[in-house]
């Protein structure tokens, strides 16, 4: 008998497309460039726990058909979201962090749940829940986040804490 599988993969060729977090990593890297290494943004796996479950349920409870299908009559299968929190921190800092978000996705990467910092949120016009579609989106979503006024401010006053505690620890 013959595999039944429709699979064709070549992993020297396939293009992996780029997570969520791989693409948040990628403005990790450039800050912390532009910052003498001083600022750091990161990623965290979080578990998507019961009340993420919830939020993601409710959130996307529009995107879902109402139709009934069989399987879902049969029970949901067990899923596991992927849950991430996006925070900068800095070297002076190492006790402070500042959530700029929570990252919820699943296995095919979007749609993808943001849960935004309230005041970023309303400095960029959206809702404190943003579902994104697509990578497009995301892109678009996360270009104003990262540069909203809230974001700055918190980068520059961790910017300069940094410098006062290295100013404090510079033996004479």
């Amino acid at each position: 008998m013959n595999s039944m599988w429709n699979i064709d993969l070549d992993l020297n060729e396939m293009s992996i497309p780029s997570s969520p977090v791989d693409i948040i990593e990628k403005q990790c890297d450039y800050l912390r460039e532009h910052t003498d290494g001083k600022i750091i943004a990161k990623t965290a796996n979080r578990e998507a726990d019961g009340n993420a479950r919830l939020l993601v349920q409710r959130a996307t409870s529009n995107l879902k058909s109402d139709r009934k299908g069989i399987q879902r009559e049969l029970g949901e299968v067990e899923k596991s979201d992927f849950a991430f929190e996006f925070f900068i921190t800095s070297t002076g800092t190492p006790n402070y962090k500042f959530r700029v978000m929570f990252l919820l996705y699943g296995i095919e990467l979007y749609p993808l749940l943001l849960v935004v910092d309230e005041d970023i949120a309303f400095e960029i016009g959206a809702e404190q829940i943003i579902i994104i579609e697509n990578e497009e989106y995301f892109i678009m979503e996360l270009e104003k986040i990262l540069a909203s006024p809230k974001v700055s401010k918190i980068i520059n006053s961790l910017y300069a804490e940094t410098l006062r505690v290295e100013k404090r620890y510079i033996p004479y």
